[in-house]
């Protein structure tokens, strides 16, 4: 703060306690807009549209981590530590030199959707699972009672997890803070003394009446904080904005348990041959 004030006192005093900067004011607009989005798209869900679905190939999936052989760590645990790593690089580059907090967060804002809901696929150790629909701002509460709802024996107590890695869900916790958002596959696992028997076929736990032939679940809506009237309206743009879409349609639809779509062939490039010298080679 360099101002006649700390001139005349010869100290300087520092920056304005009401100053606020440019990206700071942006921050704030943007999220402000943002909880005008979240209340006019987040209406009181009274359907979750919970739909059972039994396992097409019996594929059980352990209620603990597999443990690797004797040879080394499994293929999840080098899954993990890879998707580990990656994190920690990505978080180590957002909070890199040269950026403020305002300008980290604007830049997060910018990039940010709002989603109508939030489509979850709780798969049990049997391979049977459930699909219910949840708001973003809804605690991971809610999917456990939704799940609680969906048993024939109420007395059947799990944790619910995501993995690769294994994290535990917290039930106190947002789905948008657990990163649930716009969908996810959430696995469970059963506690000790109060599973179903393991003699019991596949889905048999669940209500007879939330098994229905030819129920898709709904995908999330979305809009972005940031129009597209942006000034970034070149080709490539355009063509960026094309390829997130369809990474975004792919996660869903494997987030929900359905094969991704295929990827249009490359262009094939044409060769040159070899015995075809530019006009200006000499030897």
């Amino acid at each position: 703060r360099f101002d006649a004030k700390s001139a005349a006192i010869g100290k300087q005093l520092g920056p304005d306690k009401n100053y606020r900067s440019t990206t700071e004011k942006k921050v704030e607009e943007l999220q402000l807009q943002q909880d005008k989005l979240e209340n006019s798209m987040h209406n009181e869900i009274t359907d979750r549209e919970i739909n059972a679905f039994l396992p097409t190939s019996v594929s059980v999936i352990p209620d603990s981590d597999v443990a690797g052989s004797n040879n080394g760590p499994s293929d999840g645990v080098l899954l993990a530590r890879q998707i580990q790593r990656r994190e920690q690089e990505k978080k180590q580059r957002e909070d890199g030199g040269f950026t403020t907090k305002a300008m980290r967060d604007l830049q997060k804002l910018k990039r940010q959707k709002v989603y109508s809901h939030a489509q979850l696929r709780i798969q049990f150790s049997d391979g049977s699972a459930i699909t219910a629909r949840f708001l973003p701002r809804e605690k991971i509460d809610a999917v456990r009672k939704a799940v609680k709802g969906a048993l024939l024996n109420k007395d059947l107590d799990f944790d619910l997890y995501v993995a690769p890695p294994r994290r535990k869900l917290n039930f106190t916790s947002t789905l948008e803070q657990e990163g649930l958002v716009p969908a996810a596959k959430v696995f469970l696992s059963w506690k000790s003394n109060a599973a179903p028997g393991k003699q019991m076929s596949p889905g048999t736990f669940l209500k007879a009446e939330l098994f229905q032939d030819g129920c898709a679940p709904s995908y999330p809506s979305s809009q972005t904080l940031v129009g597209k009237d942006s000034k970034d309206t070149s080709q490539n743009a355009k063509v960026s904005r094309d390829n997130d879409s369809s990474r975004e349609e792919d996660l869903l639809s494997r987030m929900l348990g359905k094969a991704g779509r295929k990827k249009p062939k490359k262009n094939s490039v044409k060769k040159v041959a070899l015995g075809n010298k530019p006009k200006w080679f000499k030897k």
